[in-house]
């Protein structure tokens, strides 16, 4: 399902637009949010189950939800799950102003949340035993607040290639590693919970 102009999803908490395998565990693809036409869309109550990644016209989708240089996206209330073996549960790329809240993310296969050259705003959601990270940054911005980021086979929080992340109020635990700072990266902690990580805190150059 790709979008190329602005869309509204508009479920409900008692009944939300659910997109799923038409046959049990086998991947359908992705839904993507592609262009700035798609800006200021809005998904709300949304539950993706089994996607994976395609690529289309040379351009590869690699989240089950992707969203590519767009801004103003706001996702509320999406929760998904059982994503295929790729890299991402979500991809966000060259993209402004996109506000993930209310949302759970869970048993990603890899990463939960990777965001590629774009700022972000994450707000009370759940990240629960990430394959990967729960959250990637690569040369992008993020807000994280109010947060639970628990259970990741790798890093909480990784902040890479010149990020910038501020993580208030969240709780991160039961990660291998909390919150990691690399490559001029910085990483601004600020009233937040650390606990039974296998490493709470870390910082390095490659």
């Amino acid at each position: 399902l790709i979008f190329k102009n602005r869309v509204n999803i508009m479920g409900t908490v008692l009944d939300p637009v659910v997109v799923k395998s038409a046959i049990s565990d086998q991947s359908w693809g992705v839904m993507a949010f592609h262009g700035p036409k798609t800006t200021d869309s809005k998904v709300l109550n949304l539950h993706l189950e089994n996607g994976g990644e395609t690529k289309i016209n040379n351009v590869l989708y690699s989240g089950m939800l992707s969203v590519h240089e767009s801004n103003g996206i706001h996702f509320k209330n999406v929760k998904m799950s059982k994503n295929t073996a790729v890299d991402d549960m979500m991809h966000v790329v060259y993209s402004k102003n996109i506000l993930i809240e209310e949302s759970i993310f869970k048993g990603a296969f890899a990463d939960a949340l990777d965001v590629d050259i774009s700022n972000v705003t994450v707000r009370n959601c759940q990240f629960l035993n990430s394959g990967n990270d729960a959250i990637d940054l690569m040369s992008s911005e993020a807000l994280i607040t109010d947060s639970e980021l628990s259970g990741s086979g790798d890093k909480g929080i990784s902040v890479g290639e010149d990020s910038r992340a501020m993580i208030y109020n969240t709780r991160v635990n039961k990660n291998s590693v909390g919150v990691e700072s690399k490559d001029a990266s910085i990483a601004c902690l600020v009233n937040s919970l650390f606990e039974d990580n296998k490493t709470q805190i870390n910082a390095y150059t490659k």
